[in-house]
């Protein structure tokens, strides 16, 4: 079988990647320093020459060693039923990349029993070095759906209500985490990190699994371009629970990281309490909604309300880099930066509610992880007819150039 990149993946020659532009706090946005690169043309050549890559080579021709038997495994999780694996295999291979201690890597898939086989005859075919295993329990899943709905006022797409959307949710339960390791035999998995298949890794994830929990259930990234009043209906929520902590002016939460304590998250109940929200939701009145604009991360908030969280920082946090526009917070920020001839340079617009569409993504220069949020990620060939959106060149780079 032989992998071809479509031809939209020669960027074209008019496309937005040479611009350059220089950004620092009270000066404008000129043509002249930082090179930005059409997300498309970056992503697209990226994902779609993996495979072809991994097929002809291997994965990066190498054999991971043994692992350090004096070291705890790693345990990277995905969750996901989309027959497309191109990004999951860009977010294996990038994590291994950079990790410096790759041999403690354990990868984990949860999917459905139907596509459990097939998933793990390719990754296995193309990710021939990688520990790699697959998850499923039936009983979860149909648990999970029966409480997931879906409604026209929840102003998101049908495909939100997925059960991969709010699976991570439910890790322990779908990777059989055993409670009492010592007695069945079975290693004990403490600590997970979870990712979703559209992110790739810059960093070095060893350092999630070190990372400090303060005895919290869970780590996470917060996402300040969005506020907790964006999207919760408080005089509907508050009544359910008379003791929320949660302000309007928090900042929402981001689900495409998360590093569990297993131990913590079942003490503090958190899958119970996702699932509890999630049931609250489906039994509201059609005319009133509890929260809007998503589905899987105002039950999980609410579920981690009453104990907390700890912030894994802005290092972590360039998300939303498929989104269709900037957030008005985003788009005031910039504004006096960029003057207004070079919008048409860059390939922006000002959509009818001012903000700039697409975006411009800085936060990828320095990003330990990016992640590929929104409808317009840019390995999807029906996202190709809009403008994609642009971000700063990251620091580190693919291990060749044909990509990850």
């Amino acid at each position: 079988q032989t992998f071809q990149a479509p031809p939209y993946c020669a960027c074209p020659s008019d496309a937005p990647f040479s611009v350059r532009v220089q950004i620092s706090d009270g000066h404008r946005m000129q043509a002249s320093a930082i090179p930005l690169i059409g997300l498309a043309c970056l992503v697209a050549v990226t994902i779609l020459l993996t495979f072809r890559q991994l097929h002809d080579r291997g994965l990066r021709g190498e054999t991971l060693q043994e692992a350090n038997l004096d070291a705890p495994p790693i345990h990277v999780c995905f969750c996901s039923d989309d027959t497309d694996l191109r990004p999951v295999a860009v977010a294996i291979r990038s994590v291994l990349h950079n990790a410096k201690e790759p041999d403690r890597l354990r990868f984990h898939f949860v999917t459905t029993p139907e596509l459990a086989v097939v998933f793990r005859e390719l990754l296995e075919a193309h990710l021939p070095a990688v520990h790699l295993e697959m998850h499923t329990n039936e009983k979860v899943l149909r648990s999970l759906s029966s409480a997931i709905t879906w409604r026209s006022s929840s102003k998101v797409s049908r495909d939100m209500a997925s059960i991969f959307n709010f699976a991570p949710f439910f890790l322990p339960e779908l990777l059989g985490v055993t409670r009492m390791p010592k007695i069945s035999g079975i290693p004990a998995m403490q600590r997970l990190i979870y990712l979703d298949t559209d992110t790739v890794m810059l960093g070095d994830i060893g350092a999630l699994a070190h990372v400090f929990l303060k005895g919290k259930a869970v780590a996470a990234v917060r996402s300040c371009l969005h506020r907790v009043s964006d999207i919760f209906d408080f005089e509907l929520v508050k009544p359910l629970d008379k003791n929320l902590k949660m302000k309007d002016s928090d900042c929402l939460l981001s689900r495409g990281l998360m590093v569990v304590d297993v131990a913590k998250w079942r003490a503090d109940n958190v899958s119970g309490k996702v699932l509890t929200w999630l049931q609250r939701y489906s039994q509201q009145s059609l005319s009133e909604d509890l929260w809007t604009s998503s589905l899987s991360v105002p039950p999980w908030m609410l579920a981690l309300d009453d104990k907390g969280m700890v912030d894994l920082g802005a290092a972590w946090s360039c998300h939303d880099l498929g989104a269709e526009e900037m957030s008005s917070a985003e788009t005031e920020e910039l504004k006096p930066k960029i003057y207004h001839q070079d919008l048409h340079a860059l390939g922006l617009t000002m959509s009818w509610a001012g903000r700039l569409e697409p975006g411009i993504h800085r936060c990828s220069a320095k990003a330990n992880m990016l992640h590929f949020g929104g409808p317009l990620k840019p390995w999807l060939d029906h996202t190709l007819m809009y403008t994609q959106p642009l971000c700063v060149v990251p620091q580190v780079s693919p291990p060749s150039s044909r990509g990850w």
